[in-house]
């Protein structure tokens, strides 16, 4: 990819990437640092698309599993968290459900966001997550459940 097409690619997805990754992550330093993982893996490769949708569902799924890749090798070490002031919550927001969304396990949280944030279908995010749509589906209802219950707490 030339520079100027790298540097499009990156003003278009660089706020799902980063959401993706902090959904994952629920971490800001983290997320930022797979955030440059994934555009310098795109900038290192020559990745060709298809389509505008292939490459939204590359980036997707570069993004989840750089999360993942990176959580396998976080759980070997031992940290302290942080208490960050973060400001992650959408203007549209104004729920808490964002809150309620990232306190879920990590396999559904990421359901959750492509499914009712970007607005994904199943079949499209079983390709992008490379999961088999029954189990996406049993995770989704999972998740759904999960997040119903700590939404009766909250409120």
């Amino acid at each position: 990819m030339k520079n100027r097409d790298i540097e499009k690619v990156v003003k278009k997805y660089a706020d799902l990437v980063y959401r993706i990754a902090f959904t994952m992550l629920k971490n800001q330093s983290d997320a930022e640092d797979i955030f440059q993982d994934v555009f310098m893996k795109l900038c290192t490769e020559n990745v060709s698309f298809i389509s505008e949708e292939h490459q939204k569902a590359w980036i997707i799924r570069v993004t989840k599993n750089k999360c993942l890749d990176f959580l396998k090798r976080s759980c070997n070490k031992t940290s302290t968290e942080l208490d960050e002031n973060i400001e992650y919550k959408t203007k549209e927001d104004k729920t808490g459900i964002i809150d309620e969304v990232l306190k879920l396990p990590d396999k559904y949280r990421i359901v959750i966001y492509l499914f009712y944030f970007e607005g994904y279908k199943i079949s499209e995010m079983s390709s992008i997550l490379e999961i088999n749509e029954s189990t996406l589906k049993s995770q989704l209802v999972k998740a759904r459940e999960l997040l119903k219950e700590s939404l009766k707490e909250e409120f």
